[in-house]
């Protein structure tokens, strides 16, 4: 899989793009479905726009709820309670959530703005929006010469990185698992290189043994270059 954009820019409209490569049968029906929720602050709390089994509108307030982070840790977070009403923002006036030949087009959606009634007030809510990638491996085959793995970004693995100690190489196997692979957007060097959001240094630098502005240990490659020889300075 290759992405194309977005990467996490908090820009209106900015369209990311997922190219899937190898397999048969992808679809748009395999695609995480994008959805949002209505909220708007009051004071100090979260409400949601829920609504009752005749369709009139309530607030409900956020709850508390854990997750597990992209490296791993667990996370409390406010977000939507259950009663929450869910939207579909598959259409054009949202996400515009599109599948054509082997790419998912997603586009980004910030700032936007609905006005419904809710305990008996017209009230403006701020669309809340939750996207995805594939989701669904459902009936869908691979074709010869590709290998669908499991694990972090299950339909991704990028090419080997002795920077990172992380990616896929066809000498490691059809699969890879364990060492020299390792699972995770930072690979074995997650300790050295995460940023500090996810649990690692930051900007502060790799540990030792690690490369880096500070160059590697003994054996490997620094400012001069590659080579078994070559140290940092």
């Amino acid at each position: 899989m290759l992405q194309q954009g977005g990467g996490g820019l908090t820009v209106d409209g900015t369209c990311t793009a997922y190219s899937y490569y190898g397999y048969e049968g992808l679809s748009l029906d395999h695609a995480v479905k994008a959805t949002y929720t209505l909220a708007v602050q009051e004071g100090d709390k979260t409400l949601y726009y829920a609504e009752n089994a005749d369709g009139s509108g309530y607030l409900s307030e956020a709850v508390e709820k854990t997750s597990i982070g992209f490296m791993g840790e667990e996370r409390v977070t406010l977000a939507a309670p259950d009663d929450a009403k869910v939207f579909d923002a598959m259409g054009p006036e949202d996400c515009d959530v599109q599948f054509i030949v082997n790419t998912l087009y997603v586009k980004t959606r910030l700032g936007q703005t609905v006005t419904l009634s809710a305990d008996g007030r017209e009230i403006e809510f701020t669309k809340q929006y939750a996207t995805g990638q594939i989701g669904s491996w459902e009936s869908v085959g691979m074709l010869p010469g590709y290998v669908h793995t499991e694990g972090f970004s299950p339909n991704q693995q990028w090419a080997w990185s002795t920077y990172y100690g992380s990616g896929w190489a066809p000498e490691l196997g059809v699969i890879p698992d364990g060492f020299p692979y390792e699972d995770g957007p930072f690979g074995a060097y997650a300790d050295r290189y995460a940023p500090v959001s996810m649990g690692g240094p930051g900007a502060g630098g790799p540990g030792a043994g690690g490369p880096g502005a500070g160059g590697l240990d003994a054996g490997g490659p620094g400012a001069g270059g590659p080579g078994a020889d070559a140290k940092a300075p």
